[in-house]
């Protein structure tokens, strides 16, 4: 019997994001007077102005048209190879449209013009934590921090480095500097939060309510926040947290998982533990923990030809899921 828990806030942080509390998406601001038609006029006339082609990229961006800007900004660059603005642009478009490798040639480039510029320092040290080069991801936060060492993304940036190398202690120092400066940090406490429930110390509660007070309706610290006490026995507040989190997101099946898996082993109510592992079975056609759970729900019920049934989809999902097969060949026999 699995009690479903997952990777809360991916190692790979929302990259190239400019707010570090909320990560908010902001359309660019743009003249009333922009169309694409407009611009398209005006490059016509004026194929040499890399602004023009600055000023498409931005709308087009808008309009989720990643690779037309890309080409634009691309443009610009090829026009005014020296213009910072315009090679940050393009490190940051070309990460969108998946170019890594122009990303990074865009960021030198920036240091090249401003050796000394923590923004293109901070960026080129995600780009690196993104493909795994931690080390060369620290060195270049050390710079960052020796040059500004109040940029609470930075130190967010060397706890998330250190935390996937396994240095755990430092992680939450650096974590904790980056609340210090930024007591509106949403993703260290989070990551505060997932670090301290690792050492089963109930300081991570109070981690994940500063991030909810920050954002009442995540249901990543919602959940985050469920699942500790339930892993710690509180299952009145696990229940109370999973049914806050639906409330918001009718979807998230893991939630109704998990209030299934308490249903069955600990209120031994196997009709609704049925119940919630449909919910998630509904919301995730997929998920072979649920239909064996069903199964096992429906086998404690006497309800064999539903057990089977159930213990067979999810070998069917997951051919070597074992406790799904033993399921099975136990349900047949009686």
């Amino acid at each position: 019997m699995i009690k479903q828990s997952f990777l809360l806030l991916p190692l790979l942080v929302i990259l190239f994001s400019c707010n570090p509390k909320k990560e908010e998406k902001k359309k660019i601001e743009l003249p009333k007077d922009t169309t694409l038609e407009l611009l398209n006029n005006r490059i016509n006339g004026n194929k040499n102005n890399p602004e023009l082609y600055i000023q498409r990229a931005d709308l087009l961006l808008n309009q989720g048209k990643s690779q037309l800007a890309y080409e634009d900004v691309l443009k610009a660059v090829q026009l005014d190879s020296n213009n910072y603005n315009y090679q940050f642009k393009l490190s940051e478009i070309s990460f969108i449209a998946g170019k890594s490798r122009q990303t990074k040639i865009s960021l030198e480039k920036c240091l090249q013009l401003k050796p000394d510029d923590v923004q293109a320092m901070l960026k080129l040290a995600e780009l690196y934590l993104y493909v795994k080069e931690y080390n060369q991801s620290l060195d270049l936060l050390k710079k960052a921090t020796n040059i500004d060492n109040l940029n609470a993304k930075a130190y967010f940036l060397k706890g998330m480095n250190l935390k996937v190398i396994g240095d755990t202690a430092n992680a939450i120092a650096n974590f904790q500097r980056a609340v210090e400066l930024d007591q509106e940090y949403y993703h260290s406490y989070m990551q505060l939060g997932i670090l301290f429930a690792t050492k089963h110390n109930p300081i991570a509660v109070d981690y994940y309510n500063n991030a909810l007070n920050l954002n009442p309706r995540s249901t990543e610290a919602l959940y985050a926040k469920s699942l500790f006490f339930q892993d710690h026995g509180d299952y009145k507040s696990a229940k109370a947290g999973y049914n806050m989190l639906l409330q918001i997101d009718s979807t998230h099946y893991f939630s109704y998982y998990n209030l299934g898996y308490i249903a069955f082993n600990i209120d031994k109510d196997y009709r609704e533990a049925t119940v919630f592992f449909s919910k998630a079975i509904k919301f995730n056609p997929a998920y072979a923990e649920a239909f064996y759970m069903r199964g096992l729900s429906f086998e404690e019920l006497g309800e064999y030809g539903k057990s089977i049934r159930d213990y067979v989809e999810s070998l069917k999902i997951a051919p070597e899921y074992d406790l799904a097969l033993k399921g099975l060949k136990r349900v047949e026999k009686k």
